[in-house]
């Protein structure tokens, strides 16, 4: 049941990120989050939320709090899969890239 709503909450998120409802994609996502971690969820799907989040935020202009999403993204894998994995990698090649290109902007 709890996982299931989980599941919709992620769509429903989902569709209101797309039509531009940060706030309310993002009230969606964190109660996906919510749910996932009192069911004990540690996997891809709890990170596959932190990494909605980070989209939502990113493209809301919180390239910050964008960022701090993507390490949770990042942490996950890591546990998951260990530092030498090709998505560990990725996610941090990644995240170093958009820390580079957010300070620039800063600058």
């Amino acid at each position: 049941m709890a996982e299931n709503r989980a599941k919709r909450c992620r769509a429903i998120g989902s569709n209101l990120g797309k039509a531009g409802q940060c706030e309310e994609a993002l009230v969606e996502f964190r109660t996906a989050v919510k749910i996932y971690q009192e069911l004990g969820v540690d996997d891809f799907r709890l990170a596959n939320v932190h990494k909605q989040i980070a989209d939502v935020l990113r493209k809301n202009g919180q390239c910050h709090e964008s960022r701090i999403e993507e390490r949770k993204c990042l942490e996950t894998h890591r546990e998951m899969f260990g530092e030498d994995n090709d998505v560990t990698r990725t996610l941090e090649t990644l995240l170093k890239l958009r820390e580079f290109i957010d300070n620039k902007r800063d600058d």
